[in-house]
């Protein structure tokens, strides 16, 4: 049985986070130098400039409507941290969805339309998985979503018109150590454009972006970057806030690098007796950065799932069925409508907390005891494969201390 919760490392690999690292992206030095060639003004904290390293050059395509503008750091003390300063402006509404010349747009590298600004050696995103740019694309309809105005997809032709306003591509050039990195939106030649390292290609041709895992969590995360959302942790917000401790985890924001014990799958082999800890990523971005897409771009002319009597959990309109297998972290988002349903019928464990108010929690297929949580996994393990579980369960809720408890109303047990 999953013990879900907040996830997740993105950018970095934290196996290299204690290593010396210079990367220009983040060297104070680097960025004034290259807000000094041509790039346009620096702002933000310590001259970093916003349009990241080789902001050099001014864009080549002709897709229009999505300039750039400065963002005022909202009031909230939870949504400040996640809002750089920097927007895409005037990208229209939910209702542009299909108007090229209004929606913002992305496109996938073909391989062979100009860049106008020296990034590493490129690779496309489909040469490193076949459907790797169908499952990408349902990272950006999840940010469309949450998102007042409309992501549409364009195909690149190799002579530079059209390409996205946000262009994905791989390269040899992210700094060791990390998997991605994305620049905010700009309007150079760079704003927009995501990276990820040729480094995470560890499937051969199967696609590299799967819902729950590594890759899927960092893709969510680079489109946060792209769209104006920054780390909640590191003062590179627009007003240098970040973000309180009890509150960074990927349970409520995607763009954080906190990962703790909500997230742990505890898992038993019958067959092989091998027993095993893995990781829960989230499948969406959080409540925060929801927050903060609203507190940039405003919510007027959002309508998805806005219709009357939506279910969700029956495993109907694309959305997850809630079952005895079910193991992730999502947020629903539907904007309004009334008679909408969380379905949860399907799960047969000893119960769930569901609350229907907008912007909390619930917990779907929980077990009330540690019993009942061992005895669920290990149905004929051994009194070895039991003890195990035993002993990780008590670790975690030795970690879920009343100072770090995100459910105050309920005991570690009901989660």
């Amino acid at each position: 049985q999953s013990v879900v919760g907040e996830v997740a490392a993105v950018e970095i690999e934290f196996v290299e986070l204690a290593k010396t690292l210079h990367d220009p992206r983040a060297c104070e030095h680097c960025q004034a130098l290259a807000a000094s060639n041509g790039s346009g003004a620096a702002f933000g904290s310590g001259g970093v400039n916003e349009n990241g390293e080789f902001a050099f050059a001014q864009p080549n395509h002709t897709q229009s409507g999505s300039g750039y503008a400065a963002v005022a750091s909202p009031s909230s003390s939870a949504v400040s941290p996640l809002v750089k300063g920097a927007k895409w402006n005037s990208p229209g509404t939910d209702a542009d969805h299909g108007n090229l010349t209004n929606a913002l747009t992305y496109s996938y590298w073909d391989g062979t339309s100009p860049y106008n600004y020296t990034e590493g050696t490129r690779t496309t995103v489909e040469s490193h998985g076949a459907g790797n740019q169908a499952a990408h694309d349902n990272v950006f309809s999840l940010w469309d979503a949450v998102s007042p105005f409309s992501i549409d997809k364009v195909t690149e032709d190799g002579d530079g018109d059209p390409v996205g306003d946000l262009r994905v591509a791989f390269t040899d050039g992210v700094p060791a150590g990390s998997a991605a990195f994305a620049y905010y939106p700009s309007s150079t030649a760079t704003g927009g454009d995501i990276y990820y390292s040729t480094r995470i290609d560890t499937n051969g041709n199967a696609v590299d972006f799967v819902d729950g895992e590594y890759n899927w969590v960092t893709a969510i995360h680079e489109v946060g970057h792209a769209l104006g959302l920054s780390h909640p942790f590191d003062g590179g917000s627009k007003d240098g806030s970040t973000l309180n401790l009890n509150l960074d985890f990927q349970r409520n924001t995607v763009m954080t690098y906190v990962q703790r014990d909500r997230n742990y799958t505890l898992s038993y082999n019958n067959v092989t007796g091998a027993a095993s800890i893995g990781t829960t990523h989230t499948s969406t971005p959080g409540l925060l950065d929801i927050e903060a897409i609203e507190a940039i771009y405003g919510s007027a002319g959002w309508d998805y799932n806005n219709g009357n009597d939506n279910v969700y959990g029956g495993g109907a309109d694309g959305f997850v069925a809630l079952n005895n297998n079910y193991e992730g972290i999502r947020t629903i988002v539907d904007s309004g409508g009334t008679g909408d349903t969380l379905d949860a019928s399907g799960v047969t464990a000893t119960g769930s907390i569901i609350n229907l108010t907008p912007g909390t929690y619930s917990s779907i297929n929980y077990y009330a005891t540690q019993a009942d949580k061992i005895n669920a996994v290990v149905t004929n393990g051994s009194q070895a494969a039991k003890d195990w579980f035993t002993a990780q369960l008590a670790n975690l809720d030795a970690l879920a201390s009343a100072s770090n408890s995100y459910y105050t109303a309920y005991t570690r047990e009901a989660l």
